[in-house]
């Protein structure tokens, strides 16, 4: 089962940004000297030229409060515009390409991207900067149809922040993360494993740091991986077991991001209601979710199992229909594509759903996507639906494929043991 992505982006960011992102994107800890200093310059100036008493006319409202108040803003709202346009201007720059994309330019995206590289291939191959632009423009040319050119750049990231200080561990633990997505989207469901080790093994020393407002968050955020690669590999009792011990550290995580957990676990055990074909139960769990959407493929899925194709059709096209005019094709559509036209077959709209499986085989064969077992008895059903209509083309066609397509031997998960270990020996720890 290929879970659909949480966002309108492929990858999840921790650190979400909201209106008031500019605000938190400044590091406030490394301010309180600097804030303390301009609140000493500030008080001092006061006292330097604020009369005792009896102000002098020239200068009446220096006694007064309002001077000092907005010396102290404006020093401030100064200092934040200083990290923000000086300091973390190679931050702007990484994120950039993906918020024009997000508007529909483009143009705009493709030149952002290419200043944005050109900045980071000028840092130091070991500057943890260069790896977090990296990952940034990785994820944007993800999502924007270029995966073997993220590939690249994400293999690039994890070189650059894999030897990092462990103070900057956080972001080569987000690379791992999103990098595993990737994989997990195309059906690599040992490389995503692969990477998702990697990142087990970074957590206990992120523990050690100071860093405890993201412990929580950083949790949360594998074991909802992990549960998406368990629900692919249909290891239902495992993703059952995480999704238990997933609702602690939601409970915890940060209160910018709880709900949006809340919800993707949500989504995830929706979908395992699905694979056990309890629908009812699907039903009653949907409607606790903050965002509909993020429910919507299970959903449909318990609408094809009724047998209502017409209601599931119209949410399946909804559910894919592009954020944006720039329409590219994404991996994880792979299993909607499916659906759809499983939905029009039942309608009787023959033309339709061949036609959706037809872009279904393209998509696997743009993706590279390997002959698991989940597209061989695609391609077998749909091989005997084809022969059934008299569409003996397109059967000797499917059919043809099937022959050609060499079994591949299950993608074992083995994690578990190791997130057990790591689990127990973090909660030992003094």
């Amino acid at each position: 089962m290929i879970h659909q992505p949480d966002h309108d982006s492929e990858y999840l960011d921790v650190s979400r940004r909201r209106w008031y992102h500019w605000v938190r994107s400044v590091p406030w800890k490394n301010l309180n000297n600097l804030l303390i200093a301009v609140l000493g310059v500030a008080v001092l100036l006061f006292w330097l030229f604020a009369p005792k008493q009896n102000p002098a006319p020239d200068h009446p409202l220096w006694g007064q409060w309002p001077v000092p108040a907005a010396i102290i803003v404006s020093f401030f709202i100064a200092s934040i515009l200083f990290y923000r346009f000086v300091y973390y201007r190679w931050l702007y720059l990484a994120q950039r390409p993906a918020k024009e994309w997000a508007r529909g330019r483009r143009d705009a995206a493709d030149r952002a991207y290419r200043k944005a590289l050109a900045y980071a291939q000028k840092l130091h191959k070991d500057d943890y900067r260069r790896g977090v632009m990296l990952d940034a423009l990785a994820n944007y040319l993800a999502n924007s149809g270029r995966r073997k050119e993220a590939a690249e750049l994400f293999e690039q990231c994890i070189v650059a922040l894999e030897n990092c200080d462990l103070k900057w561990r956080l972001y080569y633990f987000m690379a791992l993360n999103n990098f595993g997505t990737f994989h997990d989207y195309a059906r690599d469901f040992r490389s995503a494993q692969r990477l998702y080790e990697l990142a087990l093994d970074t957590l206990p020393s992120l523990k050690k740091v100071d860093q405890t407002n993201f412990d929580a968050d950083m949790e949360a955020m594998l074991l909802l991986n992990l549960i998406a690669l368990f629900l692919d590999v249909n290891c239902l009792p495992e993703a059952g077991n995480l999704l238990d011990e997933v609702d602690p550290l939601i409970a915890k995580a940060s209160r910018a991001n709880r709900k949006t957990f809340a919800d993707m676990a949500l989504a995830r055990r929706c979908l395992l209601h699905c694979a056990r074909g309890e629908y009812d139960a699907v039903e009653r769990a949907a409607v606790r979710a903050y965002d509909p959407k993020m429910v919507v493929q299970s959903q449909y899925k318990v609408l094809l199992a009724r047998g209502k194709f017409g209601e599931a059709e119209a949410m399946i096209r909804e559910a894919i229909q592009p954020a944006n005019a720039l329409a590219v094709r994404y991996p994880w559509n792979l299993e909607p594509l499916l659906d759809l036209a499983e939905a029009q077959f039942g309608q009787s709209k023959h033309d339709g759903a061949f036609g959706s499986f037809e872009e279904a085989r393209s998509m696997v064969a743009e993706f590279a996507m390997p002959p698991d077992a989940l597209w061989r008895k695609a391609l077998a059903t749909w091989a005997e639906r084809a022969r059934a209509v008299g569409r003996s083309d397109l059967a000797a066609v499917f059919a043809a494929e099937l022959a050609t397509a060499t079994a591949i031997p299950d993608q074992a998960i083995t994690i578990l043991g190791k997130f057990r270990v790591l689990t127990e020996e973090s909660a030992n720890a003094p």
